[in-house]
């Protein structure tokens, strides 16, 4: 499995880096992750509600620093700023026969033993899995707050949205440092995932 991590990005520029690695998974069935930080970004999903589900208009976000995107994934609002590590696992689903449910149950059982492994209490609200598509390919992604402004998270309505960090809980992390575990404990569980006759 490859993995790179690529550091503060915008999430412009990352759209079109994960449009190369879908294309990159698709012809060679080998599974890749990407990690970035990104700038201040409020991004609107496939689902969202032309901005009902946040608590301020578009031109007050814009007033506080925030860029306003759209994306194809699936969900409504998702807001993003540095300090918050996202990871894309982009996997050959249907070449692995790993179904959607199984593969978020690997993302949850990834973040639970990489929160274990840093003596965080599993059930703390750090990390957020953003729903994908039930694609060949994976289009799922991972937010986790690794000391990210709590405050920014706030601005959606949606109440599933993590409202812990990382270092609210006392730990220091650099954001590739926790990239580079995280994908540790998420290739262990996707080896797991896999049928027998491919182990």
């Amino acid at each position: 499995m490859k993995s790179t991590y690529f550091g503060l990005t915008s999430f412009q520029k990352s759209e079109q880096t994960l449009e190369q690695a879908r294309t990159l998974v698709q012809n060679t069935l080998f599974p890749v992750v990407l990690g970035f930080e990104y700038y201040p970004v409020v991004v609107f999903g496939s689902n969202h509600l032309r901005g009902e589900e946040l608590t301020e208009s578009a031109e007050e976000l814009r007033l506080r620093g925030m860029h306003i995107c759209e994306s194809s994934r699936q969900g409504v609002a998702q807001i993003h700023s540095p300090g918050q590590l996202v990871i894309y696992p982009v996997v050959p689903l249907g070449h692995l026969k790993i179904s959607p449910e199984q593969f978020v149950e690997v993302l949850r059982s990834s973040v639970r033993s990489w929160l274990a492994s840093h003596k965080i209490t599993p059930d703390a609200a750090v990390a957020n899995i953003i729903d994908g598509d039930k694609a060949a390919i994976s289009q799922y992604a991972l937010a986790i707050n690794i000391s990210n402004d709590l405050k920014l998270l706030s601005l959606a309505k949606a109440s599933s949205i993590p409202m812990d960090s990382v270092e609210k809980q006392g730990k220091q992390l650099e954001l590739k440092d926790a990239f580079d575990s995280w994908v540790l404990h998420f290739t262990h569980f996707l080896l797991q995932a896999l049928p027998a006759q491919r182990v």
